[in-house]
């Protein structure tokens, strides 16, 4: 007895002619879900809100909140791990914007505000001065200070008149004499001592000290003076205590030596007026202090002391101090270093920082010729941010001085954020030892506002595309896309999807694969295959293997090949050009569970949802999914589209009716099926249709509402040799057995 049996469902194959269908083939599937084997149906798309645009783009990590744009928009979350700002990143046709992801809504909407990416270069090159470098002798005016100093302490420190020898270069003058004992100024810092205080430790290391403070008498009343917070020195013999808490005049006042260091002058503690005031020791030597002052300006130009006193520093001019012989008077000589002191060539860049902590390239060189080990006064400009983040710090770079190493090294920073003008003074004192971080963002230019098509590869770099270029950004650094990354082909870009390691790119010729584990690193591989992408949006990863469309097909890269061969177990290329030819420039595609979704962004061909696969790959027809753009969200697991003003979520809605048409089925010889047994749940209508050779139509012989496992009659009267069954509803359909009598279904 001939019996006819469906206990597995899969898709259509449009390149295949009905009757040489295989034998779970359809010639009819729509909306049919076939990832379990049998017959299901796909639910439609849950309408998650109303938004106040049009949707063409969307972005969302949670499947709750959105940004919905009416232009072409390509989006991705940043890179960094716990980035704090919880940047997105979008690329437009016009531009490249960074926004924050807090500013989601659940009813869609652009970022309220974005900045453009990256940090700009400074336009202005560095301009110098120098510390201690006067134009022109003539130009300043110069006054002497006198003391006399011994082991680093300074002793009757006045005011003193030089007799100019020559203008503003030699000058003679008479010292004053000595505070030996004999006489005391009026502004004398020593004072007669009874008693002083130190902490004294009480413990041990095991249980810990604890300190207390102890008085102690000086033997005799003794003049001392205050020479450090915790210091006093005897004058009598320039002897130091140390650690000195507090301190007893001779009237019995006691002090904190801390407080009396911070005074100017505490005299007014001798309360004798004839006691003796501050001493000189007799190895005191003279000491004059130069300072200059423009005299146009005001503005301070140098303080030096002469060359034998231990405050000096070295500088551009040296003071040279000599005793004239068989007199007491001195001599005094102001001199340049320039000519026998070491000079460098030094040159200077800055940068911006802007409120992300980003740092962007450096402005133009600045440089100049100086004494080694000059300090300079180096002023920059703060150009006004435009659309980029604000500017929250200015960080100075400059050369290093005996350095084999061609590099620019961090010299130190300010903050301008908030700060009123445009120019500000970095003053450079830092010694060539200190210079230990080298510049990093000489190349960390802003990305190209023309770019588009951004997606984020592994390893956090960005990628996007212009016309026939493909640009990188730093590891982890999206706002640096620096110009030497920048691959060029021949042809333009057309789309492009991250895999492996680097990015599949389709051009207007073929695909081309650039892999590498570092932006600078990445590496071109051409698949010799004169397939064409066709879409910006056509082009996706599905389970592990690319997929791009292609005007003959779907083109399906993995293991390093790229192939029609997939998509050929469903179209030739004349049945895919006769069904979507026209409409290529419009497709796009979306992944769900593992399959690709094909749909029109203007709804011009009915969507499809096909598994590619050589074992089990199926198709089906989704006649009612409509959408303009569709996001992926790796973290809700979800898909959401846009269609008019409105967002969904992709098969999360009420159930859709399914429809499958089985193959055309040949039997050996007419035969009129008198029995059908059905195993379902859910509601379906099964249609059982024949063909009728005198008429060459195909006939409906019987039509069976089914809700569940069911055996029932076929009608009688009719013999053929061709049968279609066909089946239409909601639930899950597993099995259908037909024979001549119910008797002959126990063989099947």
């Amino acid at each position: 007895m001939s019996t006819l049996s469906i206990a597995q469902f899969s898709g259509i194959l449009p390149r295949v002619p009905a009757a040489l269908l295989p034998q779970t083939a359809a010639t009819v599937a729509e909306n049919c879900d076939f990832g379990y084997g049998e017959l299901r149906g796909m639910k439609g798309g849950a309408l998650l809100t109303a938004v106040s645009n049009a949707v063409k783009s969307l972005y969302t990590q949670d499947g709750l909140t959105f940004y919905t744009w009416d232009i072409d928009v390509d989006a991705v979350r940043a890179p960094m791990a716990n980035d704090q700002f919880s940047r997105v990143y979008y690329t437009t046709p016009t531009d490249f914007l960074v926004t924050n992801s807090l500013g989601t809504r659940p009813d869609g909407g652009p970022p309220g505000s974005s900045y453009r990416v990256g940090v700009p270069k400074p336009t202005a090159a560095p301009t110098f001065s120098v510390t201690g470098l006067p134009s022109s002798l003539s130009a300043l005016t110069i006054a002497a200070t006198f003391h006399y100093e011994y082991g680093g302490v300074k002793y009757q420190e006045q005011a003193i008149a030089l007799t100019e020898v020559t203008p503003k270069q030699k000058w003679t003058f008479t010292p004053p004499t000595k505070n030996t004992g004999a006489a005391f100024g009026p502004g004398d810092e020593s004072f007669i001592a009874l008693r002083y205080s130190i902490l004294v430790a009480d413990g041990n290391p095991d249980s810990g000290y604890t300190y207390t403070e102890q008085w102690f008498d000086f033997p005799e009343p003794t003049r001392v003076i205050v020479t450090s917070p915790e210091v006093l020195r005897k004058v009598s013999d320039n002897s130091l205590i140390n650690g000195v808490q507090g301190v007893a005049d001779d009237a019995g006042r006691g002090h904190r030596v801390a407080t009396l260091y911070s005074l100017t002058r505490y005299s007014f503690l001798n309360d004798n007026t004839q006691a003796a005031g501050n001493l000189t020791p007799d190895q005191a030597f003279p000491v004059i202090r130069l300072t200059a002052t423009n005299s146009s300006t005001g503005a301070a130009e140098f303080d030096i002391y002469s060359n034998n006193s231990s405050f000096t520093e070295k500088g551009a001019w040296d003071v040279g101090l000599t005793r004239n012989d068989g007199a007491a008077s001195y001599t005094v000589v102001l001199s340049s270093t320039a000519a026998a002191a070491a000079t460098e060539t030094r040159a200077y860049v800055y940068t911006y920082v802007n409120t992300y902590g980003e740092e962007g390239p450096p402005s133009p060189a600045g440089s100049l010729n100086l004494v080694n080990g000059l300090a300079v006064d180096v002023t920059l400009t703060r150009d006004a941010a435009g659309s980029y983040a604000p500017i929250k710090e200015i960080r100075v770079y400059r050369t290093m001085y005996g350095s084999d190493v061609a590099d620019y090294f961090y010299a130190g920073s300010f903050l301008v954020l908030g700060q009123p003008g445009t120019t500000f003074v970095f003053h450079d004192d830092v010694a060539v030892a200190a210079l230990n971080e080298p510049l990093s963002s000489d190349e960390y230019y802003p990305p190209d506002p023309a770019l588009v098509g951004l997606m984020c590869l592994k390893n956090g770099i960005l990628c996007a595309w212009k016309g026939n270029e493909v640009h990188f950004s730093e590891a982890y650094k999206p706002w640096a896309w620096p110009p030497e990354y920048v691959k060029t082909f021949q042809h333009n870009v057309i789309g492009g999807v991250p895999y492996g390691t680097g990015v599949l790119v389709t051009t207007t010729t073929e695909p081309i694969l650039l892999s590498g584990v570092t932006p600078g690193g990445m590496t071109e591989s051409d698949f010799k295959v004169a397939q064409a992408g066709v879409s910006k949006h056509a082009i996706a990863i599905v389970d592990g293997f690319a997929a791009f469309a292609s005007p003959d097909g779907i083109v399906v890269v993995a293991g390093g090949q790229a192939s029609l061969s997939l998509s050929q177990r469903f179209f030739t290329r004349d049945v895919w050009r006769a069904r979507y030819g026209a409409h290529l420039a419009a497709m796009r595609f979306s992944v769900w569970d593992g399959r690709l979704v094909v749909y029109a962004s203007d709804n011009s061909f009915p969507a499809f949802m096909v598994l590619l696969d050589e074992a089990a790959g199926n198709m089906s027809d989704l006649p009612g999914f409509q959408a303009t753009c569709t996001f992926a969200s790796d973290f809700s697991d979800g898909v959401y589209y846009g269609l008019g003003s409105a967002l969904y979520q992709f098969n999360a809605g009420a159930a859709l009716p399914a429809v499958w048409e089985s193959r055309e089925m040949v039997i050996p010889a007419p035969l009129n099926f008198g029995y059908a047994k059905a195993k379902c749940s859910g509601s379906w209508t099964l249609e059982f249709r024949a063909y009728d050779d005198k008429t060459g139509q195909w006939t409906l012989r019987h039509t069976k509402a089914l809700t569940g496992p069911a055996g029932f009659r076929l009608p009688p009267g009719y013999k053929s040799q061709r049968y279609r069954i066909r089946l239409a509803g909601s639930g899950i359909f597993q099995e259908l057995r037909i024979g001549e009598l119910a008797i002959s279904l126990k063989e099947v």
